[in-house]
């Protein structure tokens, strides 16, 4: 399918592994040129390596933490400078813990809101000035069906999309003048690594692939599986992409029916 993405320039948050390494690698077949970070550099460089020479001179990689004001200047700054310019945001960095409400203190709830909000606010904010010069300026915030449909058991972490959801929408109304669209990918459970480390601290005596299937029917999935991170970078590229010039303020759900 061609999303009419080439030569478009996409900053994208955590482009190292899962969702992000996805889109990038959907984005750069798509024929964008893309600027993307992560904390450890070396690790980024290495997911990378197998790109070949052309493709590779589309992709930069910048080592940046998102919860760090500065360095999310400096990042933006940079990746504007490589691509001479920006022309859409893909925010897909987010932290949360685990624990039901009655577990889950005030303290941990206000953390986990304030780093959500601070990992899209931030570079959101620093790269603004380059997305208003674009043709086609659009932003991507990836978060869970979690701030629709809360999860009992992950209390704080059905709270911290919910209120990026309030954020984004907010957003999307103040940008508005400014033509920049800004919606959001809500995902459902999604095979990446952080799947795998949480089925290593479950402690389950099933195979990994056993207990991805047991998660997807615990949850009751109508697809009954849970879903890949390539089944999420097409609607990131579709949002980035002029085939949603009239779509700001709301989300796509990829999260197998649930």
């Amino acid at each position: 399918m061609d999303f009419a993405l080439a030569g478009h320039r996409i900053v994208l948050t955590g482009g190292g592994s899962g969702i992000g390494h996805a889109a990038v690698d959907f984005l750069l077949r798509c024929g964008a040129t893309v600027s993307t970070c992560a904390r450890d550099l070396d690790r980024l460089r290495e997911s990378w390596r197998d790109l070949d020479p052309e493709t590779a001179r589309r992709l930069h990689l910048f080592r940046c933490d998102v919860f760090a004001n500065d360095q999310v200047g400096r990042f933006a700054f940079d990746a504007a400078r490589a691509m001479d310019g920006i022309d859409g945001l893909v925010v897909n960095a987010n932290s949360s813990s685990g624990g039901d409400a009655p577990k889950t203190t005030a303290s941990q709830y206000s953390k986990d809101v304030n780093q959500n909000i601070a990992a899209a606010a931030h570079p959101i904010m620093t790269t603004l000035p380059y997305l208003r010069r674009s043709e086609c300026p659009r932003i991507v915030i990836v978060d869970g069906v979690a701030g629709r449909t809360p999860d009992p058991a992950l209390a704080s972490r059905s709270s911290a999309p919910a209120a990026l959801g309030s954020y984004t929408t907010s957003l999307s109304f103040a940008l508005a003048k400014d033509r920049i669209g800004v919606n959001r990918v809500r995902v459902g459970v999604i095979d990446t690594p952080h799947q795998r480390e949480r089925h290593r601290e479950s402690g389950s005596e099933l195979s990994y692939e056993d207990w991805l299937r047991s998660e997807a029917a615990k949850r009751r999935i109508p697809y009954k599986r849970v879903g890949t991170p390539s089944e999420v970078a097409g609607p990131i590229a579709f949002l980035l992409s002029p085939l949603s010039s009239y779509m700001t303020g709301t989300a796509l759900d990829v999260s197998g029916g649930k």
